[in-house]
């Protein structure tokens, strides 16, 4: 695999309340709910550093670049997302890197803070020989989405029921339309809800992830978590 002219592009917000997993905030203090996304991402920039990937954290709101930089340093290469939809920032985001001239680019999102290194990997092969990938994750969506630059489809993102159950399966239908070669990934998680939240910790207290940020930060509020059955 050539790294040099891979690229990966991860998805963050700006830790605001009201503006990151609104859908855990329903279950849990929306404080604590910020702090949990920014372990989220501080993981995710780790695996990414430790497979020594060239990345771009592409931010959202657009006008957020001073939140970010206060979040995460200016020593990381960052980028505003813009669109109206989540479909139309991945789009955009994909192509920017590609006129970058990169031949192989995937997009990951700020929901699963244990995703292994190796689906990167295994992603970024599979676009030598694949026109797509895509990581299916248990809600419906989908975690991760690539293209080989000479098969980047902006089709792929129109008229997708974005946040709802039925996206992986549409965005499967228009390559099967176009009869793309799509490297399917293992299926994975993102954490949405509360119930997401509680499996992430009972599946990794004897992982490698046991160590990471987000598994320590939980530890720390075990006792607050009792209260609310969470372990």
């Amino acid at each position: 695999m050539d790294k040099v002219g891979s690229h990966v592009i991860m998805l963050v917000k700006s830790p605001q309340k009201g503006r990151v997993k609104t859908r855990l905030a329903a279950s849990l203090p929306e404080s604590f709910v910020v702090d949990l996304y920014k372990h989220f991402v501080f993981d995710l920039l780790k695996m990414l550093n430790q497979g020594h990937h060239q990345f771009t954290i592409y931010y959202h709101p657009p006008d957020a670049e001073s939140d970010i930089v206060d979040w995460l340093g200016n020593h990381l290469r960052h980028k505003p997302q813009y669109g109206e939809t989540i479909g139309e920032r991945i789009m955009n985001a994909l192509r920017e890197q590609f006129e970058a001239g990169f031949k192989n680019v995937i997009v990951i999102g700020s929901d699963s803070p244990d995703l292994p290194g190796s689906f990167l990997d295994e992603a970024l092969y599979s676009l030598e020989k694949n026109d797509a990938v895509i990581g299916p994750s248990r809600d419906g969506g989908y975690y991760l989405i690539g293209f080989h630059k000479e098969a980047f489809l902006a089709e792929a993102f129109n008229g997708i029921d974005w946040g709802t159950e039925k996206v992986y399966a549409q965005t499967m239908m228009i390559f099967e339309k176009h009869l793309y070669n799509v490297h399917v990934l293992r299926e994975w998680h993102d954490i949405d809800r509360f119930e997401d939240l509680q499996d992430l910790f009972t599946q990794n207290l004897d992982t490698y992830f046991a160590h990471s940020n987000t598994m320590r930060f939980l530890l720390n509020y075990r006792d607050e978590l009792k209260k609310m059955t969470f372990l």
